[in-house]
Formats: structure tokens, C-alpha cells, sequence
């Protein structure tokens, strides 16, 4: 036998054996809502080989985010039944594939895009047609963090006011990890943050704090602009003078990324919007929001540390595997 056939044997032989070997993942399961701190438990179980349109990845990084501890306390319109995931994005890299599965192979990277899919585990089954394949360039913190804030900016910035070249925007949140990748996308789009005396009114205002800071904000708007929020951190409701009304014409509305998802899983605008993120990314135009990549087994100190009273504390923790 030649060497190169030799070679070639045994590296499908290895092949053969990785895709085959049984797998013990590490999961972050809770039973019951209350302090993620408390509820949440390190567990393990063994994950089968993938079967038919089954993909079996490696998480190389799964971020947590505000939704994700809101969700284990109880406090999320999504309730998951028990016992539950924690998490809802992440990168893995595929170790295994059903003999359905086309598109994707062993060694590709990438990243689930349906929601609810409990993502803090170090090992998971997907079905083939909830992951979308990462370019290689795209980073692990990148892509981690790429199917809610980013996609969150970037929906609020095309759908609501019809943006162009030299248009203002005005945000509160800017240190959030989605007001991070809206400052990026502003920058990429020639769109301007809002200063005052410095830029024309903003026609697009971007909430996620609520209360007197949201009422600040909607005084800066032009005639007919339009404020969107998206979260409220302060804990505080956003009140809407009569006047702002009736003779600046305004509007307010909502945003939820999960809600945009499950009407658009089939729609040509997220495979565009993920292009375009994708390119950006490439070019270095988009980057993950600062953030603390944390050891899985030191998940307490991740999930404690993850909030502050405010809601956030400026920087994203993601956990390595």
C-alpha cells in the first residue's frame, strides 16, 4: 500500500471514528424559575449520534444575555418547559452529520438561527435547517453574539424610518452590547449619532432604558420621527406627552427580535441581513461588543455577574468550552 493511500485510510478510518464515538455533553440545566445563581446546575449527559437530518456540533462559545437571566428568573414572556436550557446563541463547530444532511459537513462552523434551542451546553443536536454556516473569517465572539443584537440593530435601522446617507439617530444604551453594534452600523452607513447643536434631528430614536431617559430622547425627535423600543432597563414605562402627539406627529413602537424570527424564518430579508452582517464583519466594519470570555465551569460567577441592578454592566460575558 502506498503511503499516500495509507494516509488517506486512516484519516477515514479517524473520520469514520469521530463521527461514530458516543459524546458526554456538559449542560446548564434549571428545574424551577428564580436566581440563576441558585437554580442552575452543571450536568451531564450523553448526547447519540445524530440520525437523518440531525447535525451533532462542538459549542465552541455561547454568550449570555439579559433575555437568557430574565428568562430563568421567570421574568420573560417565553416560559420554557421544565427542565430547561439556558441560552439562546452560540458557535459550534459540526462533529457529526445524519445521512440527510447535505450543505453541511464535519469541521464546518456554525451557528443556530430558531430561537429557544437552550444553547449552554457543550455538546448539541441540531436539526440541519436551524444552523446557518459561519464563514471562516467570522470570529468565535462574532459569531456567538451575532443572531440578537446585531440583527436587533440592524432590523430597527432598516424597518421603521427609510434611513439614508447623512440621516440622524438618536439612542440611549449605547454601551449595551446592541447599542455597541448600532454604533457600528450608524458608522458603516454613514447614518449619525445624534449631538446636539452638532447633526440635524434625528428622525429614529432606539430605546431599551425606558422611563425619563426614553422622555428625553423623544424631545430631540423631528416632526413625524418615530421611537422604537426595544427593552427597558430602568424598569420604568415610557411615558408620551399629549403634545409630542398631536403637533410633532410622532410614533412609538416596539421591536422584539424573537417575534421578527418567527415571522421571517422563510423570508429572503434575514438571509440578506445575515449577508450583509456577515460582510461587514469580514471587513472588520462589525465587531463583538466588549465582552469576558468565561470557563463553562465557572458559570456561577458568569450568571451572577451578568446583570446589575440597571440591567446591564458594559460588557458581555461569553462562556469557552
Amino acid at each position: 500500500m502506498s503511503i499516500l493511500l495509507a494516509r488517506q485510510t486512516a484519516a477515514a478510518h479517524r473520520g469514520h471514528l469521530r463521527r461514530h464515538m458516543s459524546v458526554v455533553a456538559s449542560v446548564l440545566r434549571y428545574a424551577e424559575f428564580g436566581d440563576p445563581a441558585k437554580v442552575i446546575r452543571l450536568e451531564q449527559e450523553t448526547v447519540p449520534d445524530p440520525a437523518g437530518g440531525q447535525v451533532l456540533i462542538k459549542t465552541l462559545g455561547a454568550p449570555i444575555n439579559p433575555a437568557d437571566i430574565n428568562t430563568v428568573q421567570g421574568k420573560y414572556p417565553v416560559k420554557p418547559p421544565f427542565p430547561a436550557v439556558g441560552g439562546n446563541e452560540c458557535v459550534g463547530e459540526v462533529i457529526s452529520v445524519g445521512a440527510q444532511v447535505s450543505g453541511l459537513k464535519v469541521g464546518d462552523r456554525v451557528i443556530p438561527f430558531a430561537t429557544g434551542l437552550g444553547t449552554w451546553r457543550s455538546h448539541a443536536l441540531y436539526s440541519a435547517d436551524s444552523l446557518m454556516k459561519v464563514p471562516e473569517a467570522i470570529g468565535i465572539a462574532e459569531a456567538a453574539t451575532l443572531t440578537v443584537n446585531p440583527c436587533t440593530g440592524y432590523r430597527m435601522l432598516k424597518d421603521f424610518v427609510p434611513l439614508k446617507a447623512g440621516d440622524t439617530v438618536i439612542q440611549n444604551g449605547a454601551n449595551s452590547a446592541c447599542g455597541q453594534a448600532i454604533i457600528q452600523l450608524c458608522r458603516a452607513w454613514d447614518v449619525h449619532l445624534f449631538k446636539d447643536g452638532i447633526f440635524k434631528k434625528p428622525k429614529l430614536a432606539l430605546n431599551c432604558v425606558g422611563g425619563k431617559n426614553a422622555l428625553e430622547m423623544s424631545r430631540h425627535l423631528d416632526n413625524h420621527g418615530v421611537m422604537v423600543t426595544y427593552g427597558g432597563m430602568s424598569r420604568e414605562p415610557v411615558t408620551v406627552p399629549t403634545a409630542a402627539l398631536i403637533f410633532k406627529d410622532l410614533q412609538f413602537s416596539g421591536f422584539w427580535m424573537t417575534r421578527w424570527t418567527k415571522q421571517n424564518a422563510e423570508s429572503s430579508k434575514r438571509s440578506e441581513m445575515f449577508q450583509e452582517l456577515f460582510g461587514l464583519i469580514e471587513k472588520g466594519a462589525l465587531k463583538a461588543p466588549a465582552h469576558e470570555m468565561i470557563a463553562f465551569t465557572d458559570y456561577v460567577r458568569a450568571v451572577s455577574s451578568a446583570l446589575d441592578i440597571q440591567g446591564f454592566v458594559g460588557k458581555k460575558f461569553i462562556f469557552k468550552f
